[in-house]
């Protein structure tokens, strides 16, 4: 009785309900985006909901299906067993797409540029190469081939390939890289095949040395050639090179795709670092014949490349003139002039051998003097320094502050005569100040990891200091107009007089002492190169100025060692509101430390000083 009186409810429920819909003439229909469909409880399931909630509503809209991806290799084209004409498209590694993982860190890197990734070699196809698919670079970096393809097919494919060092012998590709083809099918899903590389094994002997000279070893670009089947996708295709952080990966000159396809959209001018155009004007590379080679002697061709704010560069061999039959080595032409000229990139390089590289320097019209016998322009030999002499300068005065600019407007920071040396891309020189004849002007602080000032008493203050970029604000003096560009010191928080340094291994239980803070500055310009000496008058002059909101009050004494202070060194009284400016003249003969590359400012705190901001530039002679 109980189960038939379960049924008689049941069957009264629905009854119930059935009614209700008729009465309120309300049906229930299936969502209409799937009419004719058949539809699951799933169908109609509003994820969003609280689970057990329905919606029966036609507005429904369905979760995006999971994408497929499919392992699938194509039938083998055809042609090949009828004998049918097929076609060899090659395409050079230079210009294909690199996909490349790496850190921030190297972030430059990430250009697939001549200087870094690239090799050069007259034998080489394109006279270039890819450099590091291997170990020094990141699993999941890939070369990746990007083409359309009329059909799909497994096609035959050709690689020139590098066979690693000596040491790896035989080379065996398929332990140290994947080659993946990637495609769509007509319904979209994505497809992908991976080529059999198992049975592919290289005998060092059988490859040959094709890039040699520069900065390259050689041990890494022996060449074979590896013949593989590989899948190509009607469509958009890519052939991918995969390097998964193990192994040795390779260096690649190019693949060849023979098929009966038609394949097309593979930019062999492209280059991943933008230079694909007849012209250098407005682009960020340069290269030059850097040793122009002889007819028995081997030159050096460099590329340059402007990243992150410099220039990098990486030099190849350039092979002699002439081979062993005193034939012109093929690649190079020779012009009625005595001059040669081969072509790189669709440019020619032109070099005369014997001849010095020249470079042209031009003068801003922003700065304060011209270049001797008042010329806006004078060539100089790459690679030497410029000089004091190659510029006008009133009597008694020699330079400050040079800022070069290279031909594309690049900021490329000051440079220091004698020291920098003339590169082979065309620059701009602006002199932006000048300063006492015997004078030379340095960095404040460069001595110092980050140019952070170092606190004498204390580590406990370092983290609040911080300095700004060399040479970029104008520092005046006692005298409004004078002045020199340098940098400005800033604290955040209070300096107070006196403080406690942190403990040390020697000195655990430090007692209060003056709180004080220096800035070490490279004068020698090598650790051998000592010339602070002993018992030698220097002549240091500082231009300090007050750019913050409070008065500061300071004592600046100049040092040759830690924080030793010279016996008859009184110091010099900085006492400065905001806005004031002074000009220090400090003559001294050290006693104390021994010869040294440094000079250090020490600044003594001598009353508190809030948020601290201070400007400082300056300019030493040394004693003979």
């Amino acid at each position: 009785m109980k189960g038939k009186n379960r049924l008689s409810l049941l069957i009264l429920a629905l009854g119930s309900i059935s009614i209700l819909a008729s009465c309120s003439e309300t049906s229930f229909s299936l969502p209409s985006y799937e009419q004719g469909e058949d539809l699951t409880w799933d169908d109609i399931h509003d994820p969003n909901r609280p689970d057990g909630d329905f919606d029966y509503d036609d507005d429904y809209v369905p979760v995006d299906p999971p994408e497929i991806i499919r392992e699938e290799t194509p039938e083998l084209d055809p042609a090949y067993e009828a004998g049918s004409k097929t076609s060899v498209t090659r395409m050079e590694a230079e210009n294909a797409y690199v996909d490349f993982v790496g850190s921030n860190a190297s972030a430059w890197r990430n250009v697939f540029s001549d200087v870094d990734k690239l090799a050069f070699d007259f034998r080489l196809s394109n006279k270039l190469c890819t450099r590091n698919l291997n170990d020094s670079w990141q699993g999941g970096t890939s070369i990746n081939f990007d083409f359309n393809s009329s059909e799909s097919y497994l096609v035959k494919v050709k690689a020139l390939i590098s066979t690693h060092d000596k040491k790896t012998d035989p080379y065996v590709p398929g332990s140290n890289f994947k080659v993946k083809s990637e495609g769509k099918n007509e319904k979209g899903e994505e497809l992908y095949s991976y080529a059999d590389l198992s049975e592919i094994s290289i005998p060092r002997s059988e490859s040959k040395e094709l890039v040699s000279g520069g900065e390259v070893n050689s041990d890494y670009f022996y060449f074979a050639e590896i013949e593989f089947y590989a899948a190509i996708y009607k469509g958009d295709t890519t052939i991918k090179f995969e390097f998964d952080g193990g192994g040795k990966g390779c260096n690649l000159d190019y693949i060849e795709i023979e098929t009966s396809a038609e394949i097309t959209g593979f930019d062999n001018d492209y280059y991943q670092d933008g230079d694909k155009v007849t012209s250098l004007d407005g682009k960020t590379s340069e290269w030059y014949v850097s040793q122009a080679p002889t007819e028995t002697e081997a030159g050096t061709f460099t590329a340059q490349k402007y990243i992150e704010g410099e220039w990098h560069t990486y030099t190849y061999g350039l092979p002699a003139l002439l081979d062993e039959e005193g034939d012109l080595v093929e690649g190079y032409t020779k012009g009625n002039d005595g001059s040669y000229s081969f072509d790189f990139k669709n440019d020619k390089v032109t070099f005369t051998p014997g001849e010095a590289l020249t470079s042209t320097l031009t003068i801003s019209d922003d700065s304060i003097v011209k270049f001797a016998g008042g010329a806006t322009s004078i060539k100089k030999e790459v690679g030497k320094p410029i000089e004091l002499t190659d510029f006008e300068l009133p009597d008694g005065k020699g330079i400050g502050v040079i800022v070069a600019y290279d031909q594309l407007g690049h900021d490329l920071g000051a440079i220091t005569l004698s020291s920098w040396t003339v590169p082979s891309y065309g620059v701009t020189l602006e002199v932006r100040t000048l300063i006492p004849e015997g004078y030379t002007q340095y960095n404040a602080g460069d001595e110092q990891f980050s140019r952070l000032p170092n606190p004498v008493y204390g580590g406990a203050i370092k983290a609040n200091f911080s300095i700004s970029s060399s040479y970029d604000t104008f520092i005046h003096g006692t005298d409004a107009d004078e002045g020199l560009y340098g940098s400005v010191v800033s604290y955040n928080g209070t300096l107070n007089p006196r403080g406690i340094p942190l403990p040390t291994d020697s000195n655990p239980n430090p007692t209060e002492a003056d709180t004080q803070f220096r800035l070490a500055t490279h004068i020698g310009k090598s650790d051998d190169d000592k010339p602070i000496v002993l018992n030698k008058e220097h002549s240091f002059i500082y231009y300090l100025e007050n750019f913050g909101d409070t008065r500061m009050h300071l004592r600046l004494n100049v040092v040759n060692a830690s924080n030793s202070i010279e016996p008859d060194d009184p110091g010099v009284d900085i006492d400065l509101d905001p806005g004031e400016a002074l000009t220090a003249v400090v003559n001294i003969k050290f006693t104390l430390g021994s010869s040294n590359r440094n000079t250090m400012a020490l600044f003594t705190v001598l009353e508190d000083i809030e948020n601290m901001k201070l400007g400082i530039a300056f300019i030493a002679k040394l004693g003979a």
